[in-house]
């Protein structure tokens, strides 16, 4: 949305309406689902939690204070938490799980400082291994994104503070995001998405079929993914989730994460929600950006909970 008609592809065109198409600020021919790549925004949170739990440097349970803002780089550059503008104060005393269902950055600025003073390929391995940066091998030209490489020189733990909240040089298409959402809910299989199962002959009864292909396994223990799982679920249906007040009273419960992309251009950030549902029985995964949408939570999320 918005929609283009494809029935003007198949007549003629005057070459005043071919430029006019080509010229569309809209780009109406990009397949943005497959085609296009966006900073995924605290969506990448999903990875870099369980990039520090599973290399034991902290645990769901550990305990940090945001007090809105985070001094890691120098006061010069204080960065502050999606709550500062709104309230001038942080989120106080919390665990890294609520932290994930809060998307609160000042606790996953201290994650990416932590896993960079580790080791700088820790995060970047993660993303890989999620699916990230990568084609998903779809029957369609697509993107394969951005994961950024540490050791191509320059890199600053700045650049690590940047990933670990999926912004900076860190691109990825709805569908990786979508691919890695249904990963996480299916217990961890990274699957090859096809656009159709099979194809059939009315002639002659033949079918062709396309087979289940695994891409690779999710570095992520059973533990670690149930921890995943209930952060994500409690976004939507705790009170102090980020999509809570989109999700209100729904019959269905969704687990899932909002993102608010940063943009370089002028305009407001993009919306992301990724989600699976149903939560504790996951039958689909769903991804929605609308670019420059504004909040995670005020654009996206309430689609997804129209689908």
């Amino acid at each position: 949305h918005p929609t283009w008609d494809p029935n003007k592809l198949s007549q003629r065109m005057t070459a005043v309406d071919f430029r006019a198409l080509m010229n569309d600020p809209g780009d109406p021919l990009v397949n943005r689902a497959v085609q296009s790549a966006f900073p995924p925004a605290s969506v990448f949170k999903i990875v870099s939690f369980t990039a520090v739990v599973e290399k034991g440097l902290y645990t769901p349970s550990s305990m940090f204070n945001d007090p809105g803002y985070w001094d890691g780089l120098g006061v010069n550059y204080r960065k502050y938490n999606w709550t500062w503008p709104i309230t001038g104060k942080g989120l106080g005393t919390l665990s890294l799980s609520s932290a994930l269902t809060q998307s609160d950055d000042v606790v996953f600025y201290q994650v990416g400082q932590k896993l960079n003073q580790t080791d700088k390929n820790i995060l970047p391995a993660f993303a890989r291994a999620f699916g990230l940066g990568s084609e998903t091998g779809i029957e369609l030209a697509e993107s394969s994104g951005n994961i950024p490489d540490p050791n191509k020189g320059g890199w600053q733990l700045g650049d690590a503070i940047n990933m670990v909240i999926g912004q900076g040089d860190v691109l990825a298409s709805p569908l990786q995001i979508a691919d890695m959402m249904a990963a996480v809910a299916n217990g961890g299989t990274l699957y090859t998405p096809h656009l159709v199962a099979r194809v059939s002959s009315l002639a002659d009864g033949t079918e062709k079929t396309f087979p289940v292909q695994v891409r690779g396994k999710l570095p992520i223990s059973a533990s670690t993914l149930v921890s995943l799982k209930a952060a994500l679920k409690l976004v939507t249906t705790d009170k102090d989730g980020t999509a809570f007040t989109p999700f209100k009273g729904s019959k269905i419960i969704v687990a899932g994460k909002t993102g608010t992309a940063e943009v370089f251009k002028t305009g407001e950030p993009h919306s992301w929600f990724a989600a699976y549902a149903p939560a504790d029985s996951p039958k689909i995964a769903i991804v929605v950006i609308a670019e420059h949408g504004g909040e995670g939570s005020t654009t996206a999320a309430p689609i997804v909970r129209e689908i």
